[in-house]
């Protein structure tokens, strides 16, 4: 028999159309198999094994979520040479609107680099792992900067290797930038 135990914590949400907002995160987990169910993903062993294509809202930090269509946003600014503070910057000045925290809430709104750093990854790798019909499986654990390098690596290998399908075999060449990730680098392909 599975006993499911509920928590809730208070979480931040960035939206497109109301700004940030504060809400509540619900999470299951389950005694007998020891896995934790959270929004868009599970965690069993310190895996998080996200549920497969590319949800609407993404939790990006333990306490942060962005919905996708900001994430999309930022990723049209940043292939018009828009930095990830930049981003930041611009949602924090002119769609946060206004809204403040909830007296006595956990958390601030303000979005960081770091968030759009980490939406960028985890979009692009959701989005790589639906295309090749698999569940992106995130290690969590050692410095962050290590959870996404090997599947940035093996992304960009299969970049290198198999190309783009939007890319017609004359434009193929490798269209890519640089990560920086608490003090790491990583070659993101595109």
């Amino acid at each position: 028999m599975c006993m499911m135990c509920a928590q809730q914590q208070q979480c931040v949400l960035y939206t497109l159309a109301d700004g940030s907002l504060p809400v509540y995160l619900v999470h299951l987990s389950c005694e007998a198999c020891k896995i934790n169910y959270h929004h868009n993903f599970k965690v069993f062993k310190g895996e998080h094994t996200y549920y497969g294509g590319i949800p609407d809202i993404i939790q990006i930090s333990e306490h942060q979520f962005v919905e996708c269509q900001v994430i999309e946003m930022w990723l049209v600014l940043m292939d018009h040479w828009t930095s990830a503070t930049a981003c930041a910057n611009f949602y924090n000045t002119s769609m946060a609107k206004s809204n403040k925290p909830l007296p006595g809430w956990a958390f601030g709104f303000s979005l960081s680099t770091e968030h759009v750093w980490s939406a960028f990854l985890l979009y692009c790798l959701l989005e790589d792992a639906m295309e090749r019909q698999e569940y992106l499986v995130i290690t969590y654990s050692g410095d962050q900067k290590d959870r996404f390098s090997e599947l940035v690596r093996a992304r960009n290998q299969r970049m290198r290797i198999e190309g783009q399908s939007e890319l017609t075999p004359a434009t193929s060449a490798r269209v890519g930038f640089m990560v920086p990730i608490a003090e790491f680098i990583i070659n993101v392909w595109l």
